[in-house]
C-alpha cells in the first residue's frame, strides 16, 4: 500500500485545516490528522516597520563596504605603480 496525503481543508492564519493519508491503490482513508492555523495572516515578505515601508530581508551579511572599495583602490594602485616602476626599469637599460 502507498499512502499520499489530501488535505481536506487548509489552514489559514486563524483556523485549523485537517489533512488525511489515502491509499493510492485502493482509495483507503486513514483517521484525518489536524494543520494548525499559521498564526500570522501577513507573509514574511510582507512585513512593514513602523513607518508603512516594506524592509529587506536581513541577509546576515555584515561586511564594510568602504573597506572593500577601499582595498579595491590601493591594489589597482599597487598594480599600476609596478607597471609603471617595471617600464621605467626597460627603458632605463
Amino acid at each position: 500500500m502507498t499512502f499520499k496525503w489530501v488535505i481536506d481543508k487548509e489552514a489559514t492564519a486563524t483556523t485549523r485545516g485537517s489533512k488525511h493519508e489515502e491509499c493510492t491503490v485502493c482509495g483507503y482513508k486513514k483517521a484525518a490528522a489536524e494543520i494548525p492555523a499559521t498564526g500570522s495572516a501577513a507573509k514574511p515578505t510582507d512585513q512593514t516597520d513602523n513607518f508603512g515601508n516594506t524592509t529587506s530581508p536581513k541577509t546576515g551579511d555584515s561586511s564594510n563596504l568602504v573597506l572593500w572599495i577601499a582595498l579595491l583602490f590601493i591594489s589597482g594602485g599597487a598594480v599600476i605603480g609596478t607597471t609603471v616602476v617595471s617600464r621605467k626599469k626597460k627603458y632605463n637599460r
